[in-house]
């Protein structure tokens, strides 16, 4: 709704989705809502805001459980490590929040992203880094898209689904085209609509 007032756009960042991250967004809600306590303490919205968005990665992979039943030996195939297109940083990625919740539960997580600076990290990681789609799909129960990366459009879904072992997608930024997906046999599931 908001992106269709010409005042904002269709190319406002906007989305449905896993919630915000990144450094600035998250540390500007925190000085607004410390600005709030120190003054009359009224406006509370900074602070729900902020908190809000942290549980937010929790609700994914409730959502994640709920589509695959048991989690007990599943793969899930992550499409998207960084906290937004169009950047290689890793430094407070959301979506690695969540990869790390996946591994938490006993999920094996296959992650490709194609420009994630896995050099950041401060710590081996616990999930495998794939140099392609078709790499981190096989033997998925579940693609999980979470950064919205433009080329993820351009995958051939049809020779990704002859590698997986359940053809299920969730695409937390409602980036795929759902309709090309049923056609081509996965079942779809979304944020939002």
């Amino acid at each position: 709704g908001m992106k269709s007032d010409p005042r904002i756009g269709a190319r406002a960042y906007l989305a449905p989705g896993i919630g915000f991250s990144g450094g600035t967004l998250g540390r500007d809600l925190r000085v607004l809502q410390s600005i709030n306590e120190s003054g009359t303490g009224y406006a509370k919205l900074f602070g729900l805001i902020h908190q809000l968005n942290g549980e937010r990665k929790y609700a994914i992979v409730q959502r994640v459980k709920k589509i695959l039943g048991g989690l007990s030996g599943t793969t899930i195939a992550v499409l998207g490590a960084t906290y937004k297109p169009g950047t290689s940083t890793l430094r407070r990625s959301l979506p690695l929040e969540i990869i790390e919740l996946l591994i938490a539960e006993g999920i094996t997580v296959n992650v490709f992203d194609p420009k994630a600076d896995y050099a950041e990290l401060s710590a081996p990681p616990k999930f495998s880094i794939c140099g392609s789609v078709l790499e981190a799909v096989k033997d998925a129960d579940m693609v999980l898209l979470l950064t919205e990366w433009s080329e993820f459009k351009q995958i051939d879904w049809p020779t990704a689904k002859r590698s997986m072992k359940r053809s299920i997608i969730f695409d937390t930024k409602n980036l795929l085209d759902q309709k090309n997906l049923a056609e081509a046999g996965f079942t779809y599931y979304s944020v939002g609509r």
